[in-house]
């Protein structure tokens, strides 16, 4: 085995394109992925590719490759007009080495549902091959099971139809949300659930990504229908008829068009609805929601010339589906957006801060903040372990702009200088790290959490962050634990640290810095340990 590649699944809509795949080489990870699509008509079409994502089928399918488990890939962009001829995927790996592959048929041998006339062709002809190739029973079956899926589709598209029509009259709540998971989609639950409580009808609105479509959900307390629809018109045009008495954006990541949501919301508002804003992220103040550069870095929200270099450059995951925009026209079509709103809430004061340098017209006072609850912890307060080799944790789902970078980059230098410090990430992380210094423990649950440090030996965790988050659920849980924190000098983590007797802020993000910083304060941690010993304090080392 030298080189891999697959692609696994694609879906294409109105030229956005979306799918994920894998490449695997035997001794290196990918640094940069792209997809080149020569085009009839002009230049070809470049689909950025979020590399790193995590496949445990390939640690499994692949043993020997240590890197294995990093090895898939998002793939995301447009494409308009016809395709000249087959594609090629261009991968530069992370000793500078390159390479280039030739993916046959792409992108419409790949696609799973889309709508365009040359991928209805492109089906057909796959099942005729299907039918010479297994023979009409099979292809019966197969016809027989999409058949259902579709007659079910429909039966849900008009059921949820004939609701919302009846329903006009009917005070509800609508939510319109991404699906993606993390700390947004937590808080919707929790919103989701109090309505419900309050006896309100509820409908939710999410993009499906693997289908480039969209979910309209619409929930009481004793019932519950799903109906999907190709266009975000079409998803909005079956809750037309509503009478909504609460319009929540809670986040419109992912979604192709938020301007549309955002002139829907407000018209309603406008109609007598109460229109509330949650901010989860940045999406409000540049179309790169993490704010992270076109170097994978935090910008610091420069000036709107840098802006437009970046943005034409960047390789942000969705920053290809929305509507091509300057940032300050984006920013404006919030502003508008923001005057609207009857609430609008933040989970720090730090990422108010951000978001009035992106609007400094916005009145401080029109912003609440409201840090999450995270009441479904228990009550209980570990000591860390100050051993040596001190062991340090990383907590959660770790991307690359949550930190994974960082982490493989503090791994390879404490293994170059053989430091007395060791990583654990109780999660995953997307790089595929393989080092004896690192132990991935896999995806978690939250009451879990104590019991993994404990069993590790834990002495500090360390979130390795390098975008500004809004709150970080993580950051909470390690305080409520009362368990040592190192963390970048961004966002909501760092507004808590300094406010924390166990916390500390890194000066430098590259591997030595983060190390050396990291051992320094576990010294710190053992003298204070030492001297509380001395005044007759219990404190475990």
């Amino acid at each position: 085995m030298k080189t891999t590649v697959a692609i696994d699944s694609l879906a294409i809509r109105d030229g956005r394109v979306f799918g994920w795949g894998w490449l695997l080489h035997e001794k290196l990870s990918a640094r940069h992925i792209e997809i080149r699509v020569p085009m009839m008509a002009g230049e070809p079409a470049r689909l950025s590719c979020l590399r790193g994502v995590n496949r445990p089928d390939l640690a499994k399918a692949f043993p020997d490759v240590a890197h294995a488990a990093g090895g898939g890939f998002l793939i995301q962009g447009r494409i308009h007009g016809d395709v000249a001829s087959d594609a090629s995927l261009f991968v530069t790996y992370e000793d500078g080495s390159s390479e280039q592959h030739e993916i046959i048929g792409f992108p419409y041998r790949f696609v799973a549902i889309a709508a365009e006339p040359q991928v209805l062709r492109e089906k057909a002809g796959n099942a005729m091959r299907l039918l010479r190739r297994a023979g009409l029973r099979s292809l019966l079956a197969r016809v027989w099971q999409l058949g259902r899926e579709r007659l079910d589709r429909s039966r849900g598209h008009r059921e949820l139809a004939k609701v919302a029509a009846a329903a006009e009259q009917a005070e509800c709540v609508i939510i319109f949300d991404h699906a993606m998971g993390g700390g947004a989609n937590h808080f919707r639950n929790t919103l989701v659930l109090q309505h419900l409580r309050m006896g309100r009808v509820l409908y939710l609105v999410t993009p499906d990504l693997p289908t480039l479509s969209y979910r309209v959900t619409r929930q009481t307390a004793d019932s519950h229908g799903i109906a999907d629809y190709p266009t975000l018109p079409e998803a909005l045009a079956v809750i037309e008829p509503l009478s909504p008495g609460i319009i929540i954006i809670n986040d419109l990541v992912s979604f192709d068009d938020p301007q549309a949501v955002l002139a829907w919301a407000s018209a309603r508002r406008n109609a007598g609805a109460r229109l509330l804003f949650y901010l989860h992220d940045f999406l409000s103040a540049c179309p790169s929601w993490t704010l992270m550069n076109d170097r994978d870095r935090f910008c610091d929200l420069p000036d709107a010339t840098t802006c437009r270099l970046c943005l034409a450059r960047n390789a942000v995951p969705f920053l290809s589906f929305y509507p091509e925009a300057e940032v300050p026209t984006w920013r404006a079509m919030w502003r508008e957006f923001f005057e609207r709103c009857d609430e609008i809430v933040a989970f720090s004061s730090a990422s108010v801060e951000l978001l009035l340098r992106a609007h400094p017209t916005l009145p401080r006072e029109r912003i609440q903040i409201r840090p999450h609850e995270i009441d479904y912890l228990p009550a209980r307060v570990l000591q860390p372990s100050l051993a040596s080799p001190l062991v340090v944790a990383v907590i959660g789902n770790i991307s690359l702009h949550k930190g994974a970078d960082v982490v493989r980059d503090a791994v390879a230098h404490a293994k170059a200088t053989q430091a007395p410090i060791r990583f654990v990430v109780i999660g995953t992380v997307v790089n595929g790290i393989a080092s004896d210094m690192l132990t991935i423990t896999g995806p978690y649950v939250a009451a879990e959490l104590p019991d993994l440090l404990e069993r590790h030996r834990v002495g500090i965790c360390l979130l390795p962050s390098v975008c500004p988050e809004t709150f970080s659920y993580v950051t909470a849980e390690i305080i409520h634990f009362g368990m040592p924190l190192a963390v970048f000098n961004l966002g909501a983590p760092a507004e808590r640290a300094r406010n924390y007797s166990r916390g500390i802020i890194l000066d430098g993000m590259d591997g030595k810095s983060v190390v050396e910083g990291l051992l320094a304060f576990h010294a710190t941690l053992v003298g204070n340990a030492q001297t509380q010993q001395q005044q007759g304090s219990q404190v475990s080392i």
